[in-house]
C-alpha cells in the first residue's frame, strides 16, 4: 500500500493541474460571457432543490425550470420531467452551462404548453470527490424523483446531458433498464416497475468506451466551432477521476479502475443494448475523439434485433462542445438548433406515447 505521505503528495499535484485547468477554463468562459461571444440565458430557475447523497456527506444542488404549460397546470397533479446533465470532464465546475439549452427547450413549439419541468443537476466533481461520487449522485436524483410519484409523472421520465453528463445519462439508463427486467424497484417509494422507467435518454457528444479514443482527423486549414481535447487534459481529468479515495498499491489501483469500467456508469457501450429505453437521441461530433467510440454504440443500437428507435447523427463540421461557443448566423449554430430540437422532438414524443 502506497504511504500516505506519497498518496497525499500525489493528490495535491493532481489537484494543482485540475485548478489551473479550471481556471483557463473560467476566465475563458467569463470573457466570453463579457464580449458576448458565446450563448447566454436570462432565464432563471422555478425554485432550487438540495437532494441529500446518500454516499457521502454532501448535497447535490437541483435547479427547475417549467414549462409554461407546467406553470399553468393545476397544482396535484404530476408532470413530466427531464432530467439534464451537464458537461465537465469529470472535474469541470460547469453546472449552469446548460441554460441556453434548457431555454431551447422551454420555448420550443412543441414544449412551450407542454406541462414539463426541466431538472438541471449538479454533481460530484472530482479530484476532491472521486469516482464513483459523480455517478452515485446521477443515481440518488433518479431515486429521489421516483420517490415522489405525487409530484413527477413517472410515465413521463426522460433524461440526458452532454459530454460527461451524457455518459452518466446514458449509463444509468441501461442500469436502472436491467434492474426493471429483474424487478427491482427505483427509489424507496416506487413500486416495481413494469417497463423501462426511463422513457428516453439524450445523449450530446458523450463518452461511452475509454478503450476507442484515436485521434482526431483534421485537414489542413479547416477551422470550427468546439475543441478537440488535449491528451494531456484527458489523462490528467483521468487521473483525477480515477484517483482512489484512499491509499491503494498500483496492483489494487488497477483492479479498482478495472471494476469501475465494468459497469456502464463508466462504460455505456459494454451495456446490454437491450437495457435503454426504447428512444435514445445521440448526437456526435465530426471534430471530436469521442465520436468513434459513441458511433460505434449507435451503429450496435440501431440492430433490428433490439427494437430500439435511435435518432440523431453526426454534427458535421464541429468539434466537442460547439453548442455553448457558438451564436446566431456563425458556422455551427444551425446545427445547434437542430439537435437542440431533436431534444424537444424527443421529449414531447414521449408525452404523446405515453398518453
Amino acid at each position: 500500500m502506497a504511504s500516505h505521505s506519497a498518496y497525499n503528495i500525489e493528490y495535491y499535484q493532481i489537484l494543482s493541474k485540475i485548478q489551473v485547468i479550471r481556471s483557463i477554463r473560467a476566465l475563458a468562459g467569463f470573457l466570453g460571457r463579457w464580449s458576448g461571444k458565446v450563448p447566454t440565458s436570462d432565464i432563471l430557475p422555478s425554485e432550487t432543490l438540495y437532494v441529500p447523497s446518500t454516499k457521502g456527506n454532501r448535497r447535490i444542488t437541483v435547479n427547475v425550470y417549467r414549462t409554461k404549460g407546467a406553470e399553468a397546470q393545476s397544482s396535484g397533479r404530476p408532470i413530466p420531467v427531464y432530467i439534464n446533465w451537464h458537461s465537465s470532464g469529470f472535474v469541470i465546475d460547469a453546472f449552469g452551462e446548460s441554460v441556453p439549452f434548457i431555454a431551447h427547450l422551454l420555448s420550443h413549439p412543441l414544449l412551450e404548453q407542454y406541462p414539463l419541468l426541466v431538472l438541471d443537476c449538479d454533481y460530484a466533481k472530482a479530484p476532491e470527490c472521486p469516482s464513483p461520487a459523480a455517478t452515485d449522485d446521477v443515481r440518488d436524483v433518479l431515486e429521489f424523483v421516483f420517490s415522489l410519484p405525487e409530484k413527477y409523472d413517472l410515465n413521463r421520465v426522460t433524461i440526458g446531458g452532454f459530454s460527461a453528463g451524457a455518459s452518466m445519462a446514458l449509463g444509468i439508463s441501461a442500469i436502472v433498464g436491467a434492474e426493471a427486467k429483474d424487478g427491482k424497484p427505483l427509489g424507496k417509494r416506487s413500486s416495481v416497475l413494469s417497463s423501462h422507467p426511463i422513457k428516453a435518454v439524450i445523449a450530446f457528444y458523450p463518452p461511452t468506451e475509454r478503450a476507442l479514443r484515436p485521434e482526431v482527423h483534421i485537414p489542413p486549414g479547416v477551422t470550427f466551432p468546439g475543441i478537440v481535447t488535449p491528451k494531456f487534459f484527458t489523462d490528467v481529468f483521468a487521473a483525477a477521476y480515477f484517483y482512489p479515495p484512499t491509499p491503494l498499491t498500483e496492483e489494487e489501483r488497477a483492479q479498482r479502475i478495472e471494476k469501475l469500467l465494468q459497469s456502464p456508469l463508466h462504460t455505456p457501450r459494454w451495456a446490454n443494448p437491450r437495457d435503454f429505453p426504447k428512444i435514445i437521441g445521440l448526437i456526435t461530433c465530426e471534430y471530436d475523439n469521442l465520436s468513434v467510440e459513441a458511433e460505434k454504440l449507435r451503429a450496435e443500437l440501431m440492430k433490428d434485433e433490439y427494437e430500439k428507435d435511435v435518432k440523431g447523427w453526426m454534427a458535421k463540421g464541429v468539434g466537442h462542445g460547439w453548442d455553448v461557443m457558438v451564436l446566431p448566423g456563425q458556422p455551427g449554430f444551425e446545427e445547434r438548433q437542430k439537435s437542440y430540437d431533436l431534444a424537444a422532438e424527443i421529449i414531447a414524443q414521449v408525452g404523446i406515447s405515453s398518453d
